[in-house]
C-alpha cells in the first residue's frame, strides 16, 4: 500500500520514511537506503530519516560513512534524539578499533540520555574487552537495571561472571539471555555457552 501511494505522490518523504522502516525490517538494505536518500532529497532537516540512514549504513558495515553522517548529525540542534547518534557514532568507532572514541560516544549518548539501553551494553561490553571485568559488570547491571527485557547485556555479564569462575551466577545471566531471546543468535550463543559450562 505504501508504495502504491508513492505511485499517485512520490515527493512525500513520511512515505518514504515508512518505505524504509519496511525494507529495513526486512533486511532489504538497499532498497532501504534508496527511500531514505529520496526522503532527504524531499526534506534535507528530516533528521530522524538521517539517523535510520546512519544505521543502513552500520548493518552494511560501512562505518566510515556512518561516521561522516553521525558526526554530522550529533552536531544539529534540532535533532531531538542525540543520544542514540552518539551511541550509533560509537559503534562505528568500535568496529573501525578507535575504541577510546567509541567509549567516548557511548558514555556521552548515557549523559544525554539514562534511559537509552544499548550503550550501557556497548561500555560493558568494551570494559569487558579490556579486562575491566568491576567496570563492565557494572555497566551491564545498570543497563539491565533500566531495560531488563534488553537481551544482549545477560550475555556480556554471564561471561564476565564466567571469567571469575562464578559458574552459579554466569548461568543465572545465561539463562535470562536464552529467555528473551529464544530462536535468535543471540539465544543461540547463549544456550552455547551454557552447554559449556554444565
Amino acid at each position: 500500500e505504501i508504495l502504491l501511494s508513492l505511485k499517485f505522490f512520490e515527493a512525500d518523504p513520511h512515505t518514504h520514511l515508512l518505505a524504509g522502516l519496511i525494507f529495513s525490517g526486512r533486511n532489504k538494505y538497499l532498497k532501504a537506503m534508496n527511500h531514505y536518500k529520496r526522503a532527504l532529497e524531499l526534506d534535507p532537516k528530516f533528521y530522524e530519516v538521517k539517523n535510520n540512514l546512519g544505521t543502513i549504513y552500520l548493518a552494511l558495515g560501512q562505518w566510515e560513512r556512518a561516521i561522516i553522517l553521525f558526526t554530522g548529525l550529533i552536531k544539529v540542534l534540532e535533532y531531538r534524539t542525540p543520544a542514540m547518534g552518539h551511541n550509533n557514532l560509537g559503534w562505528a568507532y568500535y568496529k573501525l578499533g578507535k575504541i577510546a572514541l567509541a567509549k567516548r560516544s557511548f558514555l556521552t549518548a548515557i549523559q544525554l540520555n539514562p534511559r537509552l539501553c544499548p550503550p550501557y551494553n556497548n561500555v560493558g561490553l568494551i570494559y569487558l574487552e579490556e579486562k575491566d571485568l568491576m567496570n563492565a559488570q557494572r555497566f551491564l547491571e545498570r543497563g539491565i537495571k533500566r531495560c531488563p527485557r534488553y537481551a544482549e547485556p545477560y550475555l556480556h555479564l554471564g561471561k564476565t561472571h564466567l571469567r571469575q569462575r562464578q559458574l552459579l551466577e554466569a548461568n543465572k545471566y545465561l539463562q535470562q539471555c536464552k529467555k528473551l531471546s529464544p530462536d535468535t543468535s543471540l539465544g543461540i550463543r547463549c544456550e552455547q555457552m551454557l552447554i559449556k559450562i554444565q
